[in-house]
């Protein structure tokens, strides 16, 4: 190093300029609480953001991450907050105005988030994100043609995006435009792969055999085997087919207790090609579907499963069987116990049992359940009596409604 001029002091660093010793700062805090949100302290992040964020007002990404994190808190107002200061940094910023509108509608107020998202989409007119989140709420919230107009969107910035084609068929499937909706349904099989491609034909199925196209339909439903939430047990055993030479079947129920109960009605069909029908499924259906003409036996999955030479899901049935129609009704084909006796109550010309609600926990329980309030009306004729049928959670609705015997605890 140099020495200094006689006389001269020796030479010193300048001073750093304050804002870059802000930057330096505020970055350095920025990236030790992303690193303390990364291993899970989320507290300890958002008080390092907070610093950064106050030396550094203008970083669109800190104040961004900030709110992720104070949503994780439970702190969705702050968070909230700091995403509408992000948007007024940077008005395109995406991701700011998709968790600003998921948060308004979590607050309750959907219709203020179809409101951000609109706002969003003048501005982005293209961002896949906003366009299918947009599309989803208005889907949940009944605004169907609205829904339509946002998935037609997407699928013509995206037409490789197998989700977008699929939640559209739902849309148009649920506005009476069933072809539409089916080409929708066959793009999304097309376009996807694994299970997306199985939910695609899944729905493909349902449309079918809501317009009565038995053959298709029923082939296409085959695709509910291949849903991630299907049941696959392991049988060790072949799957029937219609050449399979008569033996013991094992007949196992892969669905709900309503579809069990519909496809009973094809076992006859199998005893009349000399098979030997054993049951497997859920327990309280034991002795109702034991009356089932054909039936050998029937067996509930809290025991072992019966010794069979093949097996067959039972709503596979009528692809099995090679059906071109559902068949002829046969007539009553379950048998129930006898009633206890219950004498009318006086005044009354007819009994009638009311259900009004499926599994709460079904995805689809918005659109399959009622509310008791729904049946209003038929509950004010009063030469009727009406009983509750209803099981589960939602029993308890009986108890408010005048009028209504509660048959239930006989059940």
């Amino acid at each position: 190093m140099p020495e200094s001029a006689p006389g001269q002091p020796h030479t010193v660093a300048e001073r750093r300029p304050a804002a870059s010793a802000a930057l330096e700062a505020g970055e350095g805090l920025y990236l030790q609480g992303m690193a303390h949100s990364a291993e899970g302290d989320d507290a300890a992040a958002a008080e390092l953001l907070d610093q950064a964020a106050a030396l550094l007002p203008e970083r669109a990404d800190i104040a961004y991450n900030l709110g992720i994190i104070r949503r994780d808190l439970g702190q969705p107002e702050p968070a909230m907050a700091l995403w509408r200061r992000v948007l007024a940094l940077d008005p395109a910023h995406g991701d700011a105005w998709a968790s600003l509108a998921a948060a308004t509608e979590d607050a309750g107020d959907p219709a203020g988030a179809l409101a951000l998202y609109s706002e969003a989409l003048a501005t982005l007119p293209e961002e896949r994100s906003l366009l299918y989140n947009a599309a989803d709420l208005c889907f949940r919230t009944g605004l169907l043609q609205q829904a339509a107009d946002y998935y037609e969107r997407l699928v013509a910035i995206d037409p490789g995006f197998a989700a977008a084609w699929l939640n559209r068929g739902m849309v148009l499937k649920r506005l009476g435009r069933f072809e539409a909706a089916e080409s929708c349904y066959r793009a999304a099989a097309a376009q996807g792969g694994g299970s997306d491609r199985a939910l695609a034909r899944f729905n493909l199925a349902n449309l079918l055999l809501l317009q009565g196209r038995w053959a298709e339909g029923f082939t296409a439903y085959e695709a509910r085997l291949d849903l991630p939430e299907a049941p696959k047990p392991d049988f060790g055993l072949p799957r029937w087919t219609a050449t399979t030479a008569p033996g013991p079947l094992l007949l196992w129920s892969d669905q709900g207790y309503g579809d069990t109960i519909q496809f009973l009605r094809y076992v006859p069909a199998l005893a009349a090609r000399g098979q030997r029908v054993r049951l497997y499924l859920r327990d309280p259906l034991k002795r109702l579907a034991a009356t089932a003409p054909g039936v050998e036996a029937a067996l509930g999955l809290s025991e072992a499963p019966p010794e069979a030479a093949s097996e067959l899901p039972i709503c596979s049935l009528p692809a099995a069987l090679g059906l071109a129609e559902p068949g002829p009704w046969p007539g009553p084909y379950l048998t129930a116990p006898p009633p206890p006796e219950l004498p009318l109550q006086p005044g009354k010309r007819y009994r009638i049992g009311l259900v009004w609600a499926g599994n709460p926990a079904h995805i689809n329980d918005a659109h399959r359940s009622l509310s008791l309030a729904d049946l209003a009306p038929l509950l004010a004729r009063t030469d009727i009596e009406w009983c509750s049928l209803q099981t589960g959670p939602r029993a308890v609705d009986a108890a408010a409604a005048s009028g209504l015997r509660d048959l239930s605890p006989m059940l």
